[in-house]
């Protein structure tokens, strides 16, 4: 699909106040001032997807960061990541100005998405020590009360420990 800036727009006109959104644009007439322009207005988040080249030969797309929001919503969804590359997306994370950063790995090829994340957690907290994994579920029993619409598949959080990367 490409740029139509109008639609970019309107769109997030709708959205009501308060919400987050991230773009993952797949097409290089997206990346310029005028949609960065219009995303960073509503506060919504440009995402950078890391890829492998693309399987259609087709030019890969940019990859420069570029702060629209608060936060941050990365996509690295290359096959294998080196320790190299683990380090480097620490450093050009960490250079960025956003508040929160919500990075997610390619799990659907292989389930090694864990191993890379839990590197780069580490990565970043070395950089800065600010930075924690996300919580871990509590085994403590839940109070639902009496809302139907609570989901009790879910496991109660322990909201004590919380922080962002």
């Amino acid at each position: 699909l490409k740029k139509d800036a109008p639609r970019l727009d309107a769109f997030l006109a709708l959205l009501p106040a308060g919400t987050r959104a991230a773009f993952e644009f797949r097409h290089a007439s997206w990346f310029d001032a005028e949609v960065e322009g219009i995303l960073r207005a509503r506060g919504a988040a440009l995402c950078l997807a890391d890829m492998d080249a693309p399987e259609d030969g087709g030019e890969p797309l940019p990859q420069a960061l570029v702060p629209t929001a608060s936060w941050g919503y990365l996509r690295l969804r290359r096959v294998d990541y080196t320790d190299a590359d683990i380090q480097a997306w620490a450093e050009r994370i960490k250079a960025q100005p956003w508040d929160e950063t919500f990075v997610f790995f390619k799990p659907e090829v292989q389930a090694n998405a864990p191993a890379p994340a839990a590197q780069l957690v580490e990565r970043l907290s070395l950089l800065a020590p600010r930075i924690s994994p996300p919580p871990r579920a509590s085994t403590r029993p839940c109070d639902y009360g009496e809302s139907p619409r609570a989901n009790r598949s879910l496991p109660c959080e322990d909201t004590a420990n919380e922080s962002v990367a």
